[in-house]
């Protein structure tokens, strides 16, 4: 049941990337409103633009979906969707895209003088007339074909337990995202409840684009400092309904890395699939201060494998070539000429990520990179994603 009212719970970053809150209204007669607040700033202190978008959910019901594992699917229809203009300098773009007659965007209006104002409301996009500009603005809203709502107990103080909206992803890459079929989610939202502090919550981020509290640490900080123990906070997902939670570790002196990846068969992350272990030498390359994150480049030198599953165990006896035999629950040495096709696994093994840092409510977060939406492996520059992974909690101790 979606109904109600849901909003992001931290400044967000999607491809591109883009910095944004999400605002999502879902009525009881399938009516739905959504607002999108972008920044220019990884803190989403600088509004730029908001898309208020309204449409419904048609009367088609839910199906499971097919591509997430305790998902489901809802086709729905916009009706119309709105731009306003919360910073002056983003009236230049539009003025070149609503007033260029070999656009889409010219046939939803012509943008004067009076347009350019800060706050003024533009039709973006409308199923009743021709005007269509969600393709110049790259803004598309295939979130809403898969979602999915779970309670779990929240990590922050006061550890109680929330409900939480995960929406399909949006693609890694800008090429045919209209067409692009979610296969991971976004980050959560949180449903807004019924007291006076979450009615004016929600009015404030309906109307007006929320400024929230500082929480990035910036690269040059000395509080950006990756050694320590780093857990998953929940059941993450990957392409391909991959379950997993992860472990990383960073020794105080040197470059070096270790990493612990529980794979599961399930959407709650109960019964267990493989376990991953790995470790290699990572090295920093370059900061990135407009995005406010850092690249790294990570090495693998050493991988370990254990199945949990005596049909996994099968699969992957069958599908190696060489003379070693898995046995389930033993932990064995990735053969570094040989790997593990199956699960694409193989070593040496290097991934170009890019890392971020947040301290919300006196917890550090660290997010790296998300992985391409086909599967494939980061494995050189221009593969390296721009938005996030789940965030890893830093253990206290």
């Amino acid at each position: 049941n979606v109904t109600g009212a849901w909003v992001s719970t931290r400044c967000e970053v999607q491809a591109g990337p883009k910095f944004l809150i999400r605002f999502y209204e879902f009525r009881s007669d399938r009516h739905f409103l959504l607002r999108h607040h972008f920044y220019s700033d990884p803190d989403c202190t600088k509004p730029t633009v908001t898309m208020t978008t309204s449409g419904r959910f048609l009367n088609e019901g839910l199906v499971d979906s097919l591509l997430i594992l305790g998902a489901t699917e809802r086709r729905f229809v916009i009706r119309k969707i709105h731009l306003n203009v919360e910073d002056g300098v983003f009236t230049q773009t539009l003025h070149r895209l609503f007033n260029n007659p070999s656009r889409a965007c010219s046939k939803c209006s012509k943008l004067h003088g009076e347009h350019m104002k800060k706050h003024h409301r533009l039709l973006v996009y409308s199923s009743q007339t021709n005007c269509d500009c969600t393709d110049e603005l790259d803004f598309y809203l295939g979130e809403l074909e898969v979602m999915k709502v779970v309670r779990v107990k929240d990590y922050r103080p006061p550890f109680k337990t929330v409900t939480q909206l995960f929406a399909g992803d949006v693609k890694t890459k800008i090429d045919n995202r209209r067409y692009y079929r979610s296969n991971t989610f976004q980050a959560p939202l949180e449903r807004l409840g019924v007291s006076i502090s979450a009615a004016i919550k929600r009015r404030l981020v309906q109307f007006f684009p929320p400024n929230l509290h500082r929480t990035l640490i910036s690269p040059n900080s000395q509080q950006f400092i990756l050694h320590g123990n780093w857990l998953s906070v929940r059941c993450e997902l990957r392409p391909h309904s991959s379950f997993l939670t992860r472990h990383l570790f960073f020794p105080r002196n040197g470059n070096v890395w270790s990493g612990v990846y529980r794979y599961y068969v399930d959407d709650q992350c109960r019964e267990p699939y493989y376990t991953l272990r790995a470790h290699g030498r990572y090295d920093r390359t370059a900061i990135n201060p407009t995005n406010g994150d850092v690249d790294y480049v990570f090495d693998a030198r050493r991988m370990f494998i254990t199945s949990h599953s005596v049909n996994l165990t099968s699969l992957l006896n069958d599908a190696k070539r060489g003379s070693l035999k898995l046995e389930t629950h033993v932990e064995y040495d990735v053969p570094e000429t040989e790997g593990i096709p199956l699960i694409d696994l193989s070593l040496p093994r290097r991934e170009y990520d890019h890392i971020m840092m947040r301290r919300i409510d006196g917890n550090l977060l660290l997010f790296t990179g998300r992985r391409p939406n086909d599967g494939t492996i980061p494995d050189s520059a221009d593969k390296r994603t721009t938005s996030y992974q789940d965030e890893l909690l830093r253990c206290r101790s």
